[in-house]
């Protein structure tokens, strides 16, 4: 299979070693972009998740390779308007690699982050082919809570407050 020409189905294995492949490539960055396509003939018959998926090992391979001037749309797009946490921080990761980061690109990670707020998950990009963790109690969401209201458990009546979510009293 060409990343241009998908003539037959590939297993997920197989679409993440042509992605491993293209991403050790120098030239691989093109057919990389082109498979960021969400109506690319290889995600034809595919389910969301999936889908979802397979575009996020791209966006990590263009992380790893450098992002081009061409990809940068399709990150900034996905950043823009996605609601998947995986593939919003797929695409964080990929910008993060872009040679020519500017304060122009700050609002697509503002919106990014406002419009997964209430859908984030805790990621893992570091091993084979990235999964989301997801867990029903999720430790990282105490963390946003707003210090406002941090000051409003404190102040509850019989509540006990998780450490992580304590006013620090004296000085910062």
């Amino acid at each position: 299979m060409t990343s241009g020409n998908a003539t037959r189905a590939v297993s997920e294995d197989e679409f993440a070693g042509l992605v491993n492949l293209l991403a050790a490539d120098p030239v691989g960055s093109a057919q990389l972009t082109d498979l960021l396509r969400e109506e690319h003939p290889v995600y034809d018959g595919r389910g969301t998740a999936t889908v979802v998926r397979m575009r996020g090992w791209v966006l990590l391979a263009l992380a790893r390779s450098g992002l081009s001037d061409q990809a940068l749309i399709f990150v900034l797009e996905e950043l823009d308007t996605g609601i998947d946490a995986y593939l919003v921080a797929a695409a964080a990761r990929a910008l993060r690699s872009y040679a020519q980061p500017n304060e122009t690109l700050a609002p697509f990670v503002v919106r990014a982050l406002n419009q997964i707020r209430y859908h984030d998950e805790p990621m893992s990009f570091e091993s084979g082919p990235p999964t989301a963790f997801r867990h029903a109690a999720v430790a990282c969401r105490k963390a946003e809570i707003s210090r406002s209201e941090r000051r409003v458990l404190a102040l509850s009546p019989n509540r006990s407050t998780p450490s992580c979510c304590r006013i620090k009293t004296g000085n910062r």
